[in-house]
Formats: C-alpha cells, sequence, structure tokens
C-alpha cells in the first residue's frame, strides 16, 4: 500500500488526503494547529467565491470538509510539533515528530506531500520596525482585529494595505464605530464590492483613506505616532493600534527540517520549483496548497492542488511494487 504523509490540514491537505484515499492509497494528516481548516479556521465572514457555498462562512466550510475526512475515515493528528523530515529515495520518508504530549514518534512513508499554506507578512517587512517591540499592539493577523474591537470604539486604529484583507479588515471595524485610518501604498487592489463598502464609510466621516508609505512609529502615552511619506507628508498622532494588512508568504519553514541528500530547489523568492502537478525536484516529495504558485491564494485553487498532487503520487507509484489493491 502506498502511505502518503501530508503536512498540513487546511484544504489543499484535506482535498490531497481524499484524492489519496479514492486512488487506493493510505494518507495521514497532521497539522501543528490545534484543529483542522487552516486560514479558514475562526473567519466567520461568508465566503462566496465557492460555486454553491455562497451562504456559508470559512469556518463553517472548514467544518464542513473536516466532516467529510471523518467520513472517509481519514487519520488526522493535530497539534503536533514537527522535528524532522529524512528522506531517502531507496527507503522512503520518515517523519519524526511530537506530539501535544509530548511524546515522540517516527512514521515511516512512500510518500510526502507539503501543503502548509501561507502566513501573514508582518513587522519583518519595515527595517524601521525590526527588533522592536510594541506589545501585540501592531497586528498582522487577517482577523486580528475583533480581538478586543469592543474597547476600540471611537478610537484612532490604521489599517495599512491595499488589498482584499485590508479593505475587510477596515470595513469590519469602522462599522463597529471605530475612527479608521486605511494606508495604501497606491492604487487599491481590493475587489470592487469592498471597496464601495469603505468608500461609503469614507462619505460618512468613518473612515479616512490616506496614500503614501509607512515611514516611522513611536509611542507617546496617548498611543502611536506615525509618520507617512505621500506627495504631502503627515504624522499621525493617537493611534491607539495597527493593523498591518500587506499580504502573505508562504510558510517555508518546514523545508529546514529536511535532511536529504538532494535539495530541494527554489526559484528566486523561496517558492519551490515544482512541475504543473505538484512534484519536486526531489522524488516522492510533493507540495500543494498556496505554498504552490498555480493562482490566486483561494480555497479553489487549493482543492485543486490538492487533488492534482495526489494523481501525481498515483501516477508515479503506480507500476511500484509499493501498489496493492
Amino acid at each position: 500500500m502506498i502511505s502518503v504523509c501530508i503536512l498540513g490540514a487546511g484544504p489543499a491537505g484535506m482535498s490531497c488526503a481524499l484524492w489519496c484515499r479514492r486512488l487506493g492509497m493510505e494518507p495521514q494528516l497532521y497539522d501543528i494547529a490545534s484543529e483542522v481548516g487552516g486560514t479558514l479556521i475562526g473567519n466567520k465572514r461568508p465566503n462566496n467565491w465557492i460555486l454553491g457555498n455562497s451562504q456559508l462562512t470559512s469556518h463553517d466550510i472548514a467544518k464542513t470538509y473536516r466532516n467529510n475526512i471523518d467520513a472517509e475515515k481519514i487519520s488526522v493528528e493535530t497539534a503536533i510539533k514537527l522535528n524532522f523530515i529524512k528522506i531517502e529515495p531507496s527507503e522512503g520518508i520518515s517523519i519524526y515528530y511530537s506530539n501535544s504530549d509530548g511524546d515522540e514518534h517516527i512514521r515511516n512513508y512512500s510518500a510526502l506531500v507539503i501543503a502548509s499554506g501561507i502566513r501573514a507578512r508582518g513587522q519583518e517587512m519595515f527595517s524601521f520596525l525590526k527588533n522592536r517591540c510594541f506589545k501585540g499592539a501592531i497586528n498582522a493577523d487577517p482577523l486580528g482585529h475583533f480581538k478586543g474591537l469592543q474597547d476600540l470604539k471611537n478610537q484612532k486604529v490604521l489599517v495599512v494595505g491595499g488589498g482584499d484583507n485590508a479593505f475587510f479588515t477596515a470595513n469590519d471595524l469602522a462599522g463597529a464605530g471605530v475612527k479608521v485610518k486605511l494606508l495604501s501604498r497606491s492604487t487599491p487592489i481590493a475587489q470592487k464590492s469592498i471597496q464601495i463598502k469603505v468608500k461609503n464609510h469614507e462619505l460618512h466621516g468613518r473612515l479616512e483613506r490616506v496614500i503614501g508609505n509607512l515611514n516611522t512609529i513611536d509611542e507617546d502615552k496617548h498611543g502611536f505616532i506615525v509618520t507617512v511619506n505621500s506627495e504631502s507628508p503627515r504624522e499621525m498622532r493617537e493611534i491607539k493600534r495597527i493593523e498591518l494588512r500587506i499580504g502573505f508568504t508562504p510558510r517555508l519553514e518546514l523545508l529546514e527540517t529536511v535532511s536529504c541528500d538532494q535539495v530541494i530547489q527554489r526559484d528566486d523568492e523561496g517558492y519551490p520549483v515544482l512541475d504543473g502537478w505538484g512534484r519536486s525536484t526531489i522524488h516522492g516529495v510533493y507540495f500543494a496548497g498556496d505554498i504552490v504558485r498555480m493562482g490566486p491564494p483561494a480555497v479553489v485553487t487549493a482543492l485543486a492542488s490538492g487533488a492534482s498532487s495526489a494523481r501525481a503520487i498515483a501516477d508515479d507509484f503506480r507500476e511500484s511494487n509499493l501498489w496493492s489493491l
């Protein structure tokens, strides 16, 4: 039987597991989080980008996917700490990890799928913020603005970014009575529907749009003092919180735990070099989800990527001695 280790239990990982099971393989899902679902967990907004599921929230979709995985009796282990991945092309792949109780385990597999997803960019993107601590008042979590929202009413909050997450955050805050300043470097790239909502808040004085670059952030007893470089440089005072919504980067940390005679090749931006099906440059190692450059980071592309990597494994191992009915 072809056994497949899937690291990451978001939409891509779960899709890969389902396809592996349907194609006659034995998948095992692992995740460092305490529950499956990836970036869908905790998002209570309706996700109207998935055909046929327009009324479901992302959180609901994650629960639906988990129910499907449970119905297929696919094994899932969460809250793990990955210690080491050993790849020997002639012998297979060994995973060394600790579970939530601290017990150490070693598991052997025929193939490995890395579906570790993405993480939000944060303070590391601004050189003047490196090695500075602001006690959690600068936040990069796309849903982090919901924490303590009731305490921010009538307070000033700066949202930095020009994409969907920045505009959704600004809309949520302004709708809750927060005085929002939305800082974008240039013409925003957010979808038109959310731009219209933000424009409405702007027209009613609940939000101010600012075009420019974040220059400095300092603190005094009244909050943050922020300076912005633009055609007319300006200073903002008494900012109580800063929400960074400046995009995502793939979680490539898992690659640092890999031991192999070969190296997983990467491109100039650090993404793994893959073929169109998620195959890496090492036999038996595949990638799926947002860590794969195959389109916009969305549930639908993640599902397709997981399916593609599962099919690639089946094709690659079909003639091997490991294949059995």
